[in-house]
This record gives C-alpha cells, sequence and structure tokens, in this order.
C-alpha cells in the first residue's frame, strides 16, 4: 500500500525508495507495483532500472509492469528496445505488442505483421489489436484474412476491432 501511495503521490522525492522497492523488495507484489509507481511519476532517471528489472527479474507480473512504465517513460524513442523485446522474450510477448502497437514506427509495424503470420503464434488477437493501434494501412490486408478464417473467436473479434480503429 505505501508504494502504491508514492506512486500516486506523484513526489520525485520517492525516487530513490522506489528504486530500491523495484530492485529488492522480497515480495514480488511490491517490486510489481513499484514498477507502476515509477511510471507514474513520470521521470526519466527511472528508466535504466525499469530496463533492468525487465530484462532481469523472474516474476512475469513485475516485468509486466516494468515494461508499460518503460512506455510510458520511453516511448517511440526506445522502439528498438521494445522490438528486440518482442523478438526475444515469447512470454512477454502479449504486452510488448500493445507497446509497439503504440509506439507504431514503420519497423514495429512490420515486426507485428511478421509474427501474426507465424504458425502457433499464441498472441495473435494481440497483435490484431496492436496493428490496429499502430495506424498502419499494411495491416488491413491481413487482418481481413484473419477475421473472415481465423480458428479462434478472440482472434477474429480482435481484427474486427482493429479494422474498425483503421477505418475498414
Amino acid at each position: 500500500a505505501l508504494v502504491e501511495t508514492l506512486g500516486l503521490l506523484r513526489d520525485t522525492n520517492a525516487l530513490p525508495a522506489l528504486i530500491a522497492a523495484l530492485r529488492s523488495d522480497r515480495s514480488r507484489d511490491v517490486r510489481a507495483e513499484a514498477a507502476t509507481a515509477l511510471g507514474r511519476l513520470g521521470c526519466s532517471a527511472a528508466i535504466p532500472r525499469l530496463a533492468t528489472a525487465f530484462e532481469r527479474d523472474r516474476d512475469r507480473k513485475v516485468r509486466a509492469n516494468a515494461v508499460r512504465s518503460l512506455a510510458v517513460l520511453a516511448g517511440a524513442q526506445h522502439a528498438d528496445f521494445f522490438i528486440a523485446a518482442y523478438e526475444a522474450d515469447p512470454t512477454m510477448r502479449g504486452e510488448l505488442a500493445a507497446i509497439l502497437g503504440q509506439v507504431g514506427s514503420p519497423t514495429a509495424v512490420t515486426v507485428l505483421l511478421q509474427s501474426l503470420g507465424e504458425d502457433g503464434c499464441i498472441n495473435r488477437a494481440a497483435v490484431a489489436k496492436a496493428l490496429g493501434m499502430a495506424g498502419d494501412a499494411r495491416a488491413v490486408a491481413p487482418l481481413i484474412e484473419i477475421q473472415a478464417n481465423d480458428r479462434d473467436m478472440t482472434t477474429r473479434d480482435a481484427a474486427v476491432m482493429a479494422l474498425g480503429w483503421l477505418g475498414s
């Protein structure tokens, strides 16, 4: 509760305490909330520690919160980091797909389009939504194909939503 409060206060004086909690607290919940709170602070000094938490923490929730906060703080300036993380870590692809969609760079869209076509892509719905968020017309034909032919209803629904965002 304390870590969450520190983030909600948005007081940069809390930065050292939040970084310490993210780095070394035994509780995964405290580390995860510290990652979120660091994003709320809006302080770019937290970027290196959040990147380290994303790359090294063993807990998926901590890693997911860290990468979401990184997206808030770093955004499109660090598109290459998010693309590399997407390609390297299949366990985080759902979260990273959404971030790549927000980044919306041509390279990010290319990576998403390639993964959409991979056999066994377990995050096809997330990728479809991300393509809609990116707003790139290259996604229209693959999304129409998914909407018409994908076996998974959730993925088909995500394609329909994405096509709506794209105005198709």
